[in-house]
């Protein structure tokens, strides 16, 4: 869960709900943060402001920085969690699309 507020740039295919997923924080608060009336209604590129968690995602899973070098598949075989399911918890559509320093949520198994 996120500690801290922060600044997420919103990539291709992210929604609200992913973000909050990824944060750990309630995709209404973040709406709320950003004056969006319509929380479907963000875009690639758009930037938002994350405040501090509020206890949103479940009590199981938990977050990885990506480091250079790391794949979705080496990171799902150290969790025990499939590529697909770190990809599908973050809005990932392309499973080779990872950048040092990215925060993902590992689901649980």
């Amino acid at each position: 869960e996120l500690a801290y507020a922060t600044w997420h740039w919103v990539q291709p295919g992210e929604t609200v709900f992913s973000i909050g997923r990824l944060y750990g924080v309630n995709p209404w608060t973040i709406s709320s943060a950003n004056g969006l009336a319509n929380p479907n209604w963000i875009y690639a590129g758009q930037r938002l402001y994350i405040p501090a968690s509020n206890g949103y995602p479940p009590s199981c899973g938990s977050y990885y920085w990506v480091k250079l070098g790391d794949t979705l598949h080496s990171i799902g075989r150290a969790y025990g969690v499939s590529p697909w399911s770190i990809a599908s918890a973050n809005g990932i559509y392309n499973l080779n699309r990872l950048y040092a320093g990215q925060r993902l949520y590992i689901p649980c198994r």
